[in-house]
């Protein structure tokens, strides 16, 4: 081979080209007696290649939506340095150029006095003309847009760089270009000499992401629910929220208080999940808005429909309208007359999903439902909504069967909008009474007596009722309510008049009782005949025992049972009807004759009775309507209801 002298002929470049290395050994002479033998007096040729020396810069990514990362690597000669920055950005604000990721491996960040002394051009063009504005008003950023990168062994390295919501939507060029004679940055007060023909450049677009809003559920609610609010948002960090709607602030308001312009500082503000989704919970319980029609928006930096600051033009953003409903409370009981010892359900509806469910007020003579032995434990009864608005609240067989016959008024009680209720019971230790006091909408120190529903002093049922539903309606009370009422009697239970039947007929006992739908009677026919036996003597036995359903009837409720003569034998037998759930029995009876009737009757039963039980009325009450504005017509009928029971109990004893 030819040996070069770098330092006289090249400088610091080797010619580029294949070269070939060989030794000559001639050791003693050897090659000078044997000549020129491969293996012996020369070793084998290695050939090398020298190209020309390049730099190469490229991107992971040609477009990147703004507040995601890329890289870019850089190819060139091992263990070198180069300088790497984003040229072509003075013009812009440093918040609005891409960065490079900081202590990332062989990258160091060059200094302002580096970038200022550092030229790139033969026309003494200085890497610190590139940078963008304001990099040092606030300390030292020139390493954020300049570094210098040092090559691994294998000649390349990838650089982190990063953007966020502010980095402006347009192209970026970053270049790479080869320190001379260095293999080690220098101090920040260093400047570095550049090679001005190694270099190069690669461009990257930044691209505004987009920001994306749903509600939950179909976009209509009650006040006092939970709406969630959901999306994405590919462009920023946070997603900025408000609402516009009627006489709500024209540029927008707060969502948690739509009246109240937001701020930069104050405003409402969700963190993006590193999914690129987001959710919020929006809680309308206590909120200001009237019913009707709203729009949220959602944008990726802070901003409003118009103002000084940021606008919709400045942002992405996205928008969801919703439909804002009044709540309201539905109910209905179960039966409009409860004989005593039966359940009684109170069903209904309480749109808004009050957290704290409703209250329900029963109220008669000398009854209220949420009163206990001792009384300092009494409280308002409230019952939990399902999720699906429902509720049910049940009275249940030991509570009807010790009320005293007579109507009975019902108040459902709804919180409404605060979810509190402005209309509770409280207690009053010295006066041994339990008071229903007014808190106007959730007010902790502000209250007022309504009147005493149990203890001294106390108001009857009805009236009672009345001072409820005039505390509720109240202009300084939220809360909203519905109102029922219902009947409780002495349970009865009739047998239609059964008439004579025939051995082998098949026929129908049935009757009539005011005992709820649902409940269960035993039946029992047994002969008359049927008595104890000696053991040497032989015993029949002629009847059917069953229980049967009380259903719902025409007039009242009815009940049937299925009878099968077949096996029956001559004689009179007697019906014994008795309740399981009440304490109600009743009996009647009627004949099985023996040979064939001359005609064959299909069903014998009339509609007259054949017996009344003792103690029930001759002619079953009737329960009076409701009266719309409140619980005075109702109340009237009382003193009437109650002479038409005595009156049938005096005849039930002439009789």
């Amino acid at each position: 081979g030819r040996i070069v002298d770098n330092d006289k002929v090249l400088g610091h470049k080797i010619l580029t080209g294949e070269y070939q290395f060989y030794a000559e050994i001639n050791v003693n002479g050897m090659e000078d007696n044997l000549g020129e033998i491969t293996g012996k007096t020369v070793s084998n040729t290695v050939k090398v290649t020298v190209d020309r020396e390049t730099v190469k810069i490229t991107s992971d990514k040609a477009t990147v939506i703004r507040n995601n990362g890329f890289s870019v690597k850089v190819d060139g000669t091992p263990r070198a340095l180069y300088a790497v920055w984003f040229t072509g950005v003075s013009g812009y604000n440093y918040k609005e150029v891409p960065a490079f990721i900081k202590d990332q491996e062989d990258v160091t960040s060059m200094s302002y006095l580096q970038a200022e002394r550092t030229e790139y051009k033969p026309s003494h063009t200085k890497i610190a003309d590139d940078l963008p504005e304001g990099v040092t008003e606030e300390g030292d950023f020139t390493g954020n847009y300049a570094v210098v990168a040092k090559l691994a062994a294998d000649g390349s390295i990838n650089i982190g760089i990063m953007t966020n919501e502010n980095t402006k939507d347009t192209s970026f060029t970053i270049r790479a270009q080869r320190i001379k004679y260095l293999d080690e940055p220098l101090s920040p007060e260093e400047y570095y000499e550049l090679d001005m023909q190694l270099y190069d450049t690669v461009k990257i677009k930044v691209e505004k992401g987009a920001v994306t809003v749903s509600a939950s559920g179909d976009g209509s609610y009650y006040l006092g629910e939970e709406v969630t609010l959901s999306g994405t948002n590919t462009d920023s960090d946070d997603v900025y929220l408000f609402i516009t709607g009627p006489n709500l602030p024209v540029a927008g308001g707060k969502l948690d208080a739509p009246k109240t312009n937001p701020t930069s500082k104050d405003n409402t503000r969700v963190t993006v999940k590193t999914d690129d989704t987001w959710e919020y919970k929006w809680d309308t319980s206590g909120s200001i808005l009237d019913a009707g029609t709203y729009t949220i928006y959602a944008t990726s930096d802070f901003a409003l429909k118009s103002g000084i600051n940021k606008t919709l033009s400045d942002v992405k953003y996205d928008t969801v309208s919703v439909v804002i409903k009044k709540p309201f409370v539905t109910a209905t009981t179960s039966s409009s007359t409860v004989a005593k010892g039966d359940k009684l359900y109170i069903r209904g509806t309480a749109e808004g999903q009050p957290t704290q469910g409703v209250a329900v007020w029963i109220l008669g003579k000398n009854y209220w439902n949420g009163e206990k032995t001792n009384l300092m434990e009494s409280s308002m009864v409230t019952e939990t909504v399902n999720d699906d608005g429902s509720f049910e609240y049940e009275l249940g067989s030991a509570d009807t069967k010790d009320l005293a016959s007579g109507q009975y008024f019902v108040v459902v009680q709804h919180p409404m909008y605060n979810g509190v209720f402005d209309v509770k019971s409280q207690k009053n230790e010295d006066a041994k009474t339990i008071q229903v006091i007014t808190n106007p909408k959730g007010a902790e120190d502000v209250y007022g007596v309504a009147f005493i529903v149990a203890g001294n002093g106390k108001l009857q049922g009805s009236d009672a009722a009345e001072a409820l539903i005039t505390a509720i309606n109240s202009a300084n009370v939220d809360d909203t309510y519905t109102k029922l009422t219902f009947l409780v009697e002495e349970p009865w239970i009739r047998v239609n008049s059964v008439g004579d039947h025939y051995i082998g007929d098949r026929f129908k006992i049935t009757g009539t009782t005011n005992l709820a739908v649902g409940d269960t009677l035993i039946v029992e026919v047994t002969s008359s005949s049927f008595q104890p036996t000696q053991k040497t003597q032989s015993g029949e036995f002629s009847g059917v025992s069953s229980t049967v359903k009380v259903n719902e009837g025409s007039t009242y409720n009815e009940w049937a049972l299925d009878v099968d003569a077949s096996t029956f034998k001559a004689d009179e037998y007697i019906v014994n009807v008795e309740a399981i759930e009440a304490d109600v029995t009743t009996t009647t009876t009627f004949n099985i004759l023996a040979g064939t009737p001359a005609t064959a009757p299909a069903s014998s039963s009339t509609t007259a009775p054949a017996s009344l039980p003792t103690g029930a009325p001759a002619t079953a009450p009737s329960p009076a309507a409701t009266t719309a504005p409140g619980f005075g017509a109702l109340i009237a009928l009382i003193g009437l209801g109650a002479a038409g029971t005595l009156f049938s109990f005096r005849v039930k004893r002439i009789l």
